[in-house]
């Protein structure tokens, strides 16, 4: 039982380190994961897990043939911990015991009195636990135990996710879903999220208003009419934050918004050229490492360099969850996207708010993870 707990701890604090390490992302939850998975007494793996161990087998088969250096090192390890602790976590939730909604608020709480402190008292509160915070002030939120406010409100949107997984029925889970939306838009205040969220937001109307047989094309300008209204109101009260200042621009000039901002541009260009890499190499894989090579080449021959406004000679990885994969490891990520999706819709016959929950994580995945 110990074990297991401590396996959850590092699951749910990713980032606290033991021994320093020159890595945001901690390997605690792979190496406790990988020892529940040796104890446990059967080794049997079902649809889902398999296909989890094809794509850690692949990204071992890719390392032979990518540079042998940190970044081909942490790739690999990435991969191998979906399948692990993937793995670890089955067996850990097949003992409801192990698992119980009491710890997990005790997390969520955790999480919110270091943001609560950082906010209010002491911005570098917690950075010893850590090897890198954000403590800097400004538009930018707070950090809590996660290196950035972006990665804070990451870890809120999978608490989120896990909670409506396995909490549902619970007397306070609204009370949870709340603290974890209240951390997510008033302490880390991570335009990347809060854009996200209102994207997901907006597919799951859709998606709602189609099933109860309304017309697609009545839908549609509806809640496209309904943000027109809403956002501009809303920016006088949020222009001093960075997601009122990405909303201003994007209102403004649509058509310039991923060029116009360099961050916004930089996450743009993580997400949109590894899929540019992807089909361009007929879903082959291209192998850990190589994708600064291909922006080298997509910036040289000005082939869709016009989306490009902040290049840099530093593409040692890539910041997109989902364009890693199919970037580095090409067709096989397919298998990745239909777990997700496939779970998901297995839910969702019960569940119709498990679509959003599923738009949210499909579309937090093409951040850094």
């Amino acid at each position: 039982m110990a074990l297991k707990h401590i396996f959850l701890f590092f699951c749910f604090f990713p980032y606290i380190q033991i021994v320093p390490l020159s890595t945001d992302s901690q390997p605690y939850g792979l190496i406790f994961g990988g020892l529940i998975v040796f104890l446990n007494k059967s080794w049997k793996l079902n649809t889902d897990l398999f296909m989890l161990f094809l794509i850690a087998i692949t990204s071992v088969f890719i390392f032979f043939f990518s540079p042998f250096d940190f970044n081909s090192i942490r790739s690999l390890v990435n991969y191998i911990s979906i399948f692990i602790i993937a793995w670890a976590t089955y067996i850990v939730l097949s003992d409801r015991e192990s698992f119980s909604f009491n710890l997990f608020k005790k997390c969520v709480y955790v999480w919110l009195v270091f943001g609560l402190v950082q906010q209010f008292v002491y911005r570098p509160f917690g950075s010893f636990l850590i090897s890198r915070l954000w403590v800097g002030y400004g538009s930018r939120g707070m950090s809590a135990l996660a290196p950035e406010p972006t990665f804070y409100a990451i870890i809120c949107v999978l608490f989120s996710i896990i909670c409506f997984l396995n909490f549902g029925n619970e007397k306070e889970y609204k009370k949870i879903q709340i603290i974890l939306l209240v951390q997510i838009v008033l302490l880390s205040r991570s335009a990347t999220i809060i854009m996200f969220g209102s994207i997901a937001v907006m597919l799951y109307c859709i998606f709602v208003l189609m099933k109860r047989n309304c017309i697609y094309f009545i839908s549609v300008p509806l809640i496209t009419f309904i943000l027109i209204l809403v956002i501009p109101s809303l920016l006088p009260y949020i222009s001093q934050h960075r997601v009122g200042k990405l909303l201003s621009a994007l209102i403004e000039n649509p058509a310039l918004f991923i060029t116009v901002d360099n961050s916004v541009n930089e996450r743009f260009i993580h997400v949109f050229f590894p899929f540019i890499g992807f089909l361009s190499n007929w879903g082959f894989p291209h192998f850990f490492g190589s994708f600064q090579e291909f922006m080298n080449e997509i910036y040289i021959s000005g082939n869709l360099s016009e989306y490009i406004s902040y290049f840099r000679n530093n593409y040692t990885r890539i910041m997109s969850g989902l364009g890693s994969i199919f970037f580095e490891l090409g067709a096989i990520a397919i298998l990745f996207v239909y777990i997700i999706i496939q779970d998901f819709i297995i839910i969702a016959r019960k569940k119709d708010l498990s679509i959003f929950f599923c738009l949210m994580f499909l579309i937090i995945l093409f951040n850094a993870m």
